[in-house]
């Protein structure tokens, strides 16, 4: 369905931080399948690596990749960098995103107590899952 990579891994001190990608193919994967596989990508990172703060930077012009970038629990700055990166052969405005480590860790946890103690709704969300 796509690539991840991370690259750009920093020490800061005690800290580190790295620069993470995604790249999908067209077609393959629908949208939720994608974020899944982002949120995987994360939860690896975190769980097996030495890294404390994931960066990355999104087109301004992508509108599907700043949708993406959110939904797997970056914060994106509110106004993109001009000429900051290439995007289709030419210099294009991009905006910064971040997600610690911790903010990582809260969301799942939070995740989980939802699972352990549903609401009407996430029952019926699961039933209908599991049909």
């Amino acid at each position: 369905a796509g690539v991840c990579w991370g690259f750009d891994h920093q020490r800061m001190g005690h800290l580190s931080r790295a620069e993470l990608g995604f790249g999908f193919f067209a077609d393959v994967a629908t949208s939720r399948q994608k974020v899944e596989l982002g949120r995987l990508a994360v939860d690896v990172i975190f769980t097996n690596f030495r890294v404390d703060v994931l960066t990355g930077k999104t087109p301004s012009e992508n509108r599907a990749a700043r949708r993406f970038t959110r939904a797997c629990g970056f914060t994106m700055q509110a106004e993109p960098v001009q000429n900051l990166i290439v995007w289709e052969g030419a210099l294009s405005s991009a905006y910064l995103s971040t997600l610690s480590k911790p903010d990582w860790q809260a969301r799942q946890a939070a995740k989980r107590a939802l699972c352990q103690h549903p609401t009407p709704d996430v029952e019926k969300y699961q039933a209908v899952e599991a049909a």
